[in-house]
């Protein structure tokens, strides 16, 4: 197994770490003893660097690593996290979000009994708590280091404003935030920003939640504890736009003698030498699999490749600078063959990119997979559109559509031609008009 530097703060783990929260929490229930064993055999494979956090189970999937990972105290690396509200069953997402130093400090005591240490390697606030100033919660990290309960600080989905902030009252080491060839809209902003201030990456989800190994499809079921069976992205029709994903990584798979899921996480390794992934595998093969990706090399040319098929035939210069504000790209999906003429296609919007104001004469339905939106209506609100929305635009009727200034977004959209025709483009949404939008807003 190869190592990598989570940015300039010298903390060096495996390229590929392993994320354990589905070894007791959101899945089908697992035999601990079984997760025991394969845990043992990830340190023997030469994996180093173990994610769990105190609200998963709640606090069962840490003592399940704490004892599973005591013999080689000192030899590996495990982050664990705080930020939730605590219930009466302990914390939970659904009771709210909470990062008070007391509670910071309360959570780290609890931790490390957990995971029988006598220092947390890094330690993650979960979640930004809109209550508590970050320079707070970096405060309360920086006495848990200087008191030598804690060795690194990390943030978890955190924007560029508030890793800034944190980072300026103690170092922040790594970013965990949900990144794949699939979901790739921490790459405007975020990444820039952990670039020029020397902070890891540690992508969740890097084979977005099993998507990315190909095994799955629009007919795949999920049992009623997985996750996977609220989230609007596995609904059949959003797994059937994306099959063109699957399609490009069993191509490049099939040039490089490797799966899917291999050329998924290998993507992400050429991104940044300071990105470490963290698949959540639980079977010893699923495991060797996703480590056979540190030794596959993509070219630049391969790299290029990708995302140029990734995102398929798109709109000229001239064309996408004529319909669109800000940087959009468009991934088709399926053409229907006449006489049906639908079109259905993944638009991702860079934040604060839009459409110019535009018609269909058939209508237009939009599906939000990702990120935050908006959609305005001819002599209408500006309404808010997120993960999981439908937005039915009747035939001939004037609106635009975009991502939030802040936050970019992914749609699923369905048209139909008339005589060849899709869509009727009027005058651009000025920058202007968008402000104002906002202000009134």
């Amino acid at each position: 197994m190869q190592k990598r530097k989570l940015g300039n703060s010298g903390l060096e783990v495996s390229a590929l770490g392993l994320g354990c929260m589905r070894m007791s929490f959101g899945d089908k229930p697992t035999d601990k003893q079984e997760m025991i064993d394969f845990l043992h055999k990830a340190v023997e494979r030469g994996v180093t660097f173990f994610d769990t956090a105190e609200v998963y189970g709640p606090f069962t999937n840490e003592e399940l690593v704490g004892e599973a990972l005591e013999p080689f105290k000192g030899k590996v690396v495990i982050a664990t996290k705080f930020g939730w509200k605590h219930g009466e069953k302990g914390p939970h997402p659904s009771v709210g979000v909470d990062s008070r130093p007391e509670q910071i400090k309360r959570v780290a005591d609890a931790s490390l009994k957990r995971l029988r240490v006598e220092v947390i390697d890094l330690f993650y606030q979960h979640r930004p708590d809109p209550n508590v100033p970050m320079e707070d919660v970096a405060g309360a990290v920086k006495e848990l280091i200087q008191a030598g309960k804690v060795k690194y600080f990390g943030l978890s989905e955190s924007n560029a404003e508030q890793i800034r902030r944190a980072h300026a009252v103690q170092p922040v080491t790594a970013l965990q935030s949900e990144y794949s060839i699939w979901w790739r809209n921490i790459e405007a902003e975020i990444l820039p920003t952990l670039d020029e201030l020397g902070i890891g990456l540690v992508p969740y989800s890097p084979l977005g939640r099993g998507y990315l190994t190909g095994k799955i499809d629009e007919n795949t079921t999920y049992d009623s504890t997985d996750i996977r069976n609220r989230n609007p992205r596995f609904k059949p029709e959003a797994i059937k736009a994306n099959k063109v994903v699957i399609d490009l990584l069993e191509k490049i798979g099939a040039e490089k003698a490797a799966t899917p899921a291999q050329i998924a996480l290998a993507w992400l390794l050429a991104q940044k030498p300071w990105i470490v992934p963290i698949p959540g595998s639980r079977k010893i093969e699923r495991l060797d699999e996703n480590n056979g990706a540190v030794h596959i090399e993509l070219t630049s040319d391969d790299l290029l490749n990708m995302d140029i098929k990734r995102s398929g035939s798109q709109p000229s210069g001239k064309g996408q600078a004529e319909y669109f504000t800000g940087n959009v790209r468009i991934d088709p999906q399926n053409q229907a063959p006449a006489p049906a003429h639908v079109s259905i296609a993944s638009v991702t919007f860079e934040p604060g990119a839009r459409t110019a104001w535009h018609s269909h004469p058939l209508g237009q339905t939009l599906i939000v997979m990702a990120g935050c939106g908006r959609v305005r209506k001819w002599d209408g609100p500006i309404e808010e559109i997120r993960p999981g929305d439908v937005v039915w635009c009747p035939p001939s009727e004037k609106h635009w559509h975009g991502a939030a200034p802040t936050t970019a977004m992914t749609h699923i959209s369905i048209v139909e031609q008339v005589d060849g025709k899709s869509a009727d483009w009027m005058e651009h949404v000025s920058d202007e008009q968008y402000q104002a939008d906002e202000n009134s807003q």
